[in-house]
Order: C-alpha cells, then sequence, then structure tokens
C-alpha cells in the first residue's frame, strides 16, 4: 500500500504543477518528481531510470495507481489529451493528516512546479534527459551529444536548449540553497 506521506507529497507537487499551468499528466508529475528527487533531493521514495521519453518511475506509476485506489488523486480525460490529475474525495483528509510532513518541501516543490510548469511532455523529457546525463558525470558540451544519442528524435539545437534551461534551473537551485542535504 502506498505510504500516506509519499501520496501526499505527490498530491502537493501535481496540485502546484497545476496552479502553475500544467495540464498535470503522468508525464508531467513523473519528470517534476524526478527533478524533486535527483536535483534538490528531496526524498521521494521512489527510484527513476532512463525509459522511452526521459527518467521514469514504475514505483511513481505504482504509487499514483495506489493514490487513484484510495480515492486521494482522480483522472480526469479531455480527448484528444490524456488524463490529467485531479484532487480525489479523500484528498483533503490525506493533506490534513500528513501536510506537516510534506510542507517541510514547499519551497522545492514550488521551485519545481514554477520551472516545469509550463513545460509540455517534449521538452520535459529533454529538460529530465539533461538532468540524467549530468548526473551521470557528462559534461559541457558532451551532454548535448549525448541527448542526441539517447533520444535520436531530439534535434542538436533542442538538446543544446535544454542543456543550457537545466544549467540555469540547477543554478539557481544551488543559490537558493534549495538542495536538500
Amino acid at each position: 500500500m502506498a505510504n500516506l506521506y509519499q501520496s501526499c507529497l505527490i498530491l502537493n507537487l501535481a496540485l502546484a504543477l497545476k496552479a502553475n499551468g500544467s495540464w498535470a499528466g503522468e508525464t508531467h508529475i513523473q519528470k517534476s518528481a524526478y527533478f524533486l528527487n535527483d536535483l534538490l533531493k528531496v526524498p521521494t521514495g521512489v527510484d527513476f531510470i532512463l525509459y522511452k521519453h526521459g527518467p521514469f518511475s514504475f514505483e511513481l506509476r505504482e504509487l499514483l495507481t495506489d493514490m487513484e485506489a484510495l480515492q486521494f488523486i482522480k483522472w480526469n480525460s479531455q480527448p484528444p489529451y490524456g488524463p490529467s490529475i485531479n484532487e480525489g474525495q479523500l484528498s483533503s483528509l490525506l493533506q490534513a493528516k500528513f501536510s506537516n510532513q510534506a510542507d517541510q518541501y514547499k519551497t522545492q516543490i514550488e521551485f519545481v512546479a514554477d520551472h516545469l510548469g509550463q513545460h509540455n511532455v517534449a521538452s520535459l523529457e529533454r529538460l529530465a534527459t539533461a538532468l540524467y546525463i549530468t548526473k551521470k558525470g557528462f559534461v559541457g558540451a558532451s551532454r548535448v551529444g549525448k541527448i542526441v544519442e539517447l533520444k535520436p528524435h531530439v534535434s542538436v539545437l533542442l538538446a543544446e536548449k535544454a542543456v543550457e534551461e537545466f544549467d540555469r534551473i540547477q543554478s539557481e537551485a544551488q543559490a537558493k540553497q534549495l538542495i536538500v542535504a
């Protein structure tokens, strides 16, 4: 069963994304949770691997399924788009019980939502992949080449833009001391 603290953290992330103009589909939540987890070191309790469209967590997918079953979230579909996350019937109960724990990362959640909320899924894939390869030790221009190698559908120009934007996000997070020790 889902860890209730984790559920509250992810619910808060999804709501912050929506407040920042995000569709808040699964891809948005996956990539934003990856930034929380791997850039800002917020303990989400899930692991990520490089998958078809960038870093992905099967554990997070399972957590979202559990959250839906527990009525903490619900998915609303608006064709031709995929489902968008919304608060479920019991979301307020979850937040009432666990928001104190999750709120310790409120600043990090808001930072991620502010920086990623307006991105579409293709842009999120590139940004998250830039973070992934940076974590793997690639530096400088080699990151652009690695993105293109891992994601042949991404042009060199878009890979360069993703690396530049990721570097700005990382620098700002460091300057604001948002990386959890």
